[in-house]
């Protein structure tokens, strides 16, 4: 644009000067033969005069009339510019800016439509991924089953729009209950089909019955060859409560230990034991732990590792420490009140520092 109105600039000054200098040649020439002709120098001065007055006017015209022209041009390609840029700031993407010249303009109009592209892209990418997120959260179980005996509440808090923790409720016509946490490696839509492939596959093979530990074995054994050289895993805490005797079974895979609090004895126990994550080695066998007795309104407290390492602005993890003192605060407290104080105590310890990890927490208290 500098070069076009430099070119512009000097092409004016040297036909200008150009005219100038072949008229005032011609009138030095019509001056010298003045007295031949018998007209008077005031007259003769007042021709040139005249002359010079009209060439200049038609030059200033034309000068005037190039300038109007080119500044109509720079005003319609401004126009193009915001009025695309009007549309994109009120959410319409449907336009692009039309890149008719190959100057500042076309540089500012061509990256401006890549940007548009772009933004094309970035929507239909969070359209993608609210789908996604939607479809995920019916995933999840819409409410906790209404068992006698059992008072329950499970949430899921993922970081982005999609996440890998995972949790599911299995119920028997015996009274049983069987409750499943997962943690999928990392977070984001990988984490997310891998939590989707590990619920396929575990809703199945649940529903052919069988012990907790073989089943557990088996989805291992299918979810490695799924995820064979990805580096990826999940881990699993999948818990099996007996009411009629009081029994608990578990199989931990990798995952957090469970919590089992006694609030007449005011006592924790973790429900830990030996398991690699699932996905890691194809053929594993998993082993079940047993743990007898529990008093009346005990709390059985299942987790992701969110809720311990989430941290605060001053890089302090959230740790196993202040997770009991939240549960003991609020033992008195039904199950999804006890769920939901806890995770306002752990955003209140977070502040202003961003979830980076996803949080599940199932509450279960045993009535």
């Amino acid at each position: 644009m500098t070069r076009k109105f430099s070119l512009v600039a000097f092409t004016s000054i040297f036909f200008v000067s150009l005219i100038l200098i072949l008229v005032i040649a011609r009138d030095v020439v019509w001056l010298a033969e003045i007295e031949r002709s018998g007209m008077s120098v005031s007259q003769a001065q007042l021709s040139v005069i005249h002359e010079v007055l009209f060439i200049m006017a038609v030059l200033l015209m034309a000068i005037v009339n190039l300038i109007i022209s080119y500044s109509k041009n720079l005003k319609l390609l401004f126009q193009n510019e915001t009025n695309v840029l009007e549309k994109v700031s009120q959410g319409d993407l449907s336009r692009l800016v039309p890149v008719a010249t190959n100057d500042e303009f076309g540089f500012i109009a061509g990256h401006t439509n890549a940007m548009i592209e772009g933004l094309r892209h970035r929507t239909q990418l969070i359209t993608a991924l609210k789908l996604a997120e939607e479809v995920q959260q019916n995933l999840l179980p819409s409410e906790p089953p209404a068992l006698p005996g059992f008072d329950i509440a499970g949430t899921s808090k993922y970081c982005d729009e999609t996440g890998g923790d995972y949790y599911d409720y299995f119920t028997f016509s015996n009274g049983h209950l069987r409750i499943v946490v997962a943690d999928a490696s990392g977070h984001g839509v990988g984490a997310a089909m891998l939590m989707t492939t590990f619920r396929a596959l575990l809703r199945q093979r649940a529903t052919m019955g069988g012990d907790i530990a073989r089943i557990i074995s088996d989805v291992n054994r299918e979810l490695a060859r799924d995820v064979e050289g990805s580096g990826r895993f999940m881990t699993v805490f999948f818990l099996e409560i007996e009411p009629e005797n009081h029994t608990l079974n578990w199989v931990r895979a990798g995952h957090e230990p469970a919590i089992l609090y006694n609030t007449r004895e005011d006592s924790f126990l973790e429900l830990t034991g030996e398991g690699m994550a699932l996905g890691v080695v194809e053929h594993l066998e998993f082993q079940k732990y047993t743990h007898h007795g529990w008093t009346p309104d005990s709390i059985i407290v299942v987790g992701t590792d969110g809720i311990r390492e989430s941290q605060n602005e001053d890089g302090e993890m959230f740790g196993p420490d202040r997770f009991r003192a939240a549960i003991r605060r609020h033992a008195i407290k039904p199950a999804a009140e006890i769920q939901t104080r806890i995770i306002e105590e752990l955003e209140i310890f977070q502040g202003e520092t961003s979830q980076e990890d996803d949080i599940t927490l199932v509450v279960v208290k045993l009535l």
